[in-house]
């Protein structure tokens, strides 16, 4: 009878759990329902897959860099039409993010549940990440970064179940898949094999008493012909059938995607690079968008910044008022002074005792915590490396820094402080990103790249082609929400001038209008900065255009002048 009630009481516990959980996802659902995104000129390329996605063919769905993430989002925007759906493609989109997302916060939630974390803390985990300031722009957004992230946690989800059970051959296949998977949602997660190989060292030197050299290399051989195939086998499938490549040489230069335009060079790590990456790692926490408000500070990035494009931080946030901005400054301050706190606190005590229930739990934990600094420390060195600024590449550490920190705090949890610490830093986090940085992308009269291309937004169409030198952004929005051609004064990867890339379109294409913005003689000052471009010979081409152009339309943004030539 007593273990009938015991039980009882039991599965009244895990349902009431289980509804607080669910009840937790459905709120946050509804908040990032709530800020969906209409600025893009932070997740630059956002509007190149959407046009790939709404009016690409089957070949434009499947970028090397990210194979599934255009595919998935075509298929899925195909099946709304096939329900009558008839509006663009950033609501399904956007959609296939969030659910993304709320799948990624439920997998943090199991995994904090299997080690034992406090309840306040489990939760803590799931709005510190669906609130800090990248995760919750970006699943509102139609970019790629969100995703892959459901497979890299079902990774660490698997390692673990592997540590336990590392003799069953379907453990080992499910990561391989599961890996497999994150690397084709993005090329970034192949980092994850970093980690994955050392744990299955360390695995195999701790339970050496149990596990014989012959097993493990069958395991973690079974692991690399499994997920190596299938990574193999789908760029080869798709490069063969899809983009209909011929030769290896064809198909390794696609397959290198961005690292193909973008030759490696060693040297990026630096002190400043470190410093970059920082901040980077910070902001993707702390969006701080509304430090741009104050006109200092704005002024004194700009001044020693010259090649960052700061204006569309400046220009997001210009509505904010003092009073807003110094309660946010504030609220920052709130929760860097309790994560110090929390950290002093846990420096006092040990982070694993013999208070732990039991050897197994030590062990896990141990392993678990092993595997998330591994996984930090691989993608940190790679991101510092790389693009140490871009809030986008630090996104993917996002959870397991959360759970680091929520590891160490856990053996402290049980002081009221700590729970005090901790709820000040969840609240404040979701009103410093909320009002800070993700309401004011909401408005597109915040959107600096639309506003500045405004008129043509307004007055173009498919069969106009525009000449621009404001940069591929700025390009992006021009052709998707106008569907008008644009030709750059930026090379290609054939390094093509803007004249013979006009003469070539010109030969091919009848465009009803050609449209001349000053951009092309006079390009922001900021990509004069960051790249090294001859902008002499787009001077040139202009001031020999000049002859058949006519001023059309100026504004605080550009001169637009249209081309009269006979052709």
């Amino acid at each position: 009878m007593i273990a009938s009630i015991t039980d009882r009481i039991y599965t009244n516990k895990s349902k009431n759990d289980t509804l607080l959980l669910y009840a937790a996802l459905f709120v946050i659902a509804l908040v990032y329902l709530s800020t969906l995104s209409v600025n893009h000129s932070e997740a630059e390329d956002s509007l190149y897959y959407l046009m790939d996605i709404s009016r690409g063919s089957l070949a434009d769905q499947v970028h090397p860099n990210h194979i599934l993430y255009n595919l998935i989002n075509f298929l899925f925007l195909n099946f709304w039409k096939l329900l009558g759906y008839e509006g663009g493609p950033e609501l399904p989109v956007k959609l296939v993010n969030i659910i993304g997302s709320l799948f990624s916060l439920l997998l943090v939630y199991l995994l904090a549940t299997g080690l034992r974390f406090h309840i306040i803390l489990r939760y803590f985990c799931v709005f510190a990440i669906a609130f800090s300031c990248g995760f919750w722009w970006y699943s509102v957004e139609c970019e790629t970064y969100i995703l892959p992230i459901v497979f890299v946690l079902l990774c660490l989800r698997q390692l673990m179940q592997i540590q336990i059970e590392f003799f069953r051959p379907a453990n080992h296949l499910l990561l391989a898949v599961f890996y497999a998977i994150a690397i084709l949602f993005h090329q970034q997660h192949a980092l994850l094999g970093v980690p994955i190989i050392i744990s299955y060292f360390l695995i195999f030197y701790f339970h050496r008493d149990k596990i014989t050299p012959k097993v493990f290399f069958s395991r973690i051989i079974l692991y690399i012909l499994v997920c190596s195939l299938l990574v193999l086998v789908s760029y080869f499938i798709v490069a063969l059938l899809v983009k209909r490549l011929t030769t290896y040489d064809q198909i390794a230069n696609w397959a290198q995607g961005w690292m193909n335009k973008r030759p490696i060079k060693l040297g990026y790590w630096s002190i400043g690079s470190t410093v970059l990456g920082s901040i980077g790692f910070l902001r993707t926490f702390i969006g701080g968008h509304f430090l741009f408000s104050f006109e200092s500070f704005s002024n004194f990035l700009q001044k020693n910044l010259p090649s960052f494009m700061l204006k569309e931080e400046i220009f997001l946030v210009r509505d904010l008022n003092l009073f807003q901005s110094i309660s946010l400054s504030l609220a920052s301050l709130c929760i860097v002074l309790a994560l110090i706190w929390i950290i002093i606190n846990i420096s006092k005590a040990r982070f694993l005792t013999r208070s732990m229930s039991c050897e197994t739990d030590s062990d896990r934990l141990r392993f678990f915590i092993t595997l998330l600094l591994l996984y930090l420390l691989t993608y940190s060195l790679f991101n510092i490396w790389w693009e140490p600024q871009n809030v986008e590449h630090w996104i993917s550490i996002v959870p397991a820094s959360v759970l680091v920190f929520a590891l160490f705090t856990n053996r402290i949890i049980h002081k009221l402080e700590i729970k005090v610490g901790i709820i000040i830093i969840a609240i404040c986090l979701f009103f410093v990103n909320l009002i800070g940085s993700i309401l004011p992308q909401t408005k597109q009269y915040n959107d600096y790249w639309y506003v500045f291309n405004s008129w043509f937004i307004e007055n173009c169409n498919a069969k106009d082609v525009v000449l621009s030198g404001s940069g591929v952004i700025s390009d992006g929005y021009v052709k998707y929400y106008s569907e008008a051609k644009v030709i750059s004064i930026f090379p290609d990867p054939d390094d093509r001038p803007i004249e013979k890339k006009f003469q070539e379109f010109l030969h091919y294409q009848k465009p009803e209008r050609i449209l001349f913005s000053s951009t092309v003689y006079s390009p922001p000052e900021e990509y004069r900065q960051k790249f090294d471009i001859d902008y002499s010979a787009a001077n040139g081409f202009f001031q020999r255009s000049r002859t058949y152009l006519t001023l059309l339309h100026c504004d605080s943004w550009q001169e637009i002048y249209l081309y009269n030539k006979d052709r």
